[in-house]
């Protein structure tokens, strides 16, 4: 039976079979050393995984990252990322995993790697979006309107109630996007795949009337300025 650090190098793809395979990110990283001490951090970091010690985990996989591009590094740091709670970065981490063509003759760890994002993404998907969709309220109440609409609709996609589609358009109102928030909110009343409580009807039918009062004045300014 191997021991760890033998079962974390073949985990990570960094057999001398496989060492052809390894993606340096920049030119420096060309040097053996530089190849060396990356495979060293990757091996630490998920020794340190397997320790539950996610923090530490975390930072050794991104320095290795920083020098090999692996998918089986990825996603030590996605598994990281989730042991402390940072459930929309794994998300992102997950992701980056799966968006990564693998090469042709690729070492089996890193197709079981991506086997392995995919399962485990799915998991997390609903968390996930919860964690992004509280993140984006608070920009909201913060005036971080920008921001608070990256969040929401990253959360929007995989969360079923309804709340991550108010937040998007409740940010597009802040940011001025008057009559692309309008379309949101009135969208919601006909989304089949995401029934609004009553509260959430509630909340969208005020935002509504909210709304089309901003708009009404404009409208009618605009057409005044049409006429002879």
């Amino acid at each position: 039976m191997p021991d760890r650090a033998t079962r974390s190098l073949l985990f990570l793809g960094v057999t001398a079979a496989a060492l052809a395979l390894l993606a340096p990110r920049d030119a420096q990283a060309q040097s053996a050393d530089d190849l060396d001490r990356a495979r060293a951090r990757a091996v630490a970091g998920l020794s340190s995984l397997e320790a539950k010690a996610y923090a530490t985990a975390l930072s050794e996989c991104e320095d290795a990252l920083r020098v090999i591009d692996a998918p089986t590094i990825l996603l030590c740091k996605a598994r990281a990322l989730v042991g402390l709670g940072r459930l929309d970065e794994a998300r992102v981490a997950y992701r980056a995993v799966l968006d990564k063509p693998l090469p042709a003759g690729a070492p089996p760890a890193w197709v079981d790697a991506r086997a392995a994002a995919e399962t485990e993404l799915k998991d997390i998907r609903l968390p996930a979006a919860l964690a992004l969709r509280t993140k984006g309220a608070q920009r909201l109440l913060d005036g971080e309107f920008d921001r608070a609409l990256n969040d929401c609709n990253a959360a929007e996609a995989d969360d079923p109630t309804g709340d991550g589609a108010l937040c998007v358009a409740a940010a597009l109102d802040g940011l001025g996007q008057v009559e692309e928030a309008l379309r949101r909110y009135e969208g919601l009343f006909s989304d089949a795949t995401r029934p609004l409580s009553e509260a959430q009807r509630t909340k969208a039918t005020r935002e509504l009337e909210a709304l089309r009062k901003k708009l009404g004045p404009a409208r009618l300014t605009l057409r005044a300025a049409g006429l002879p």
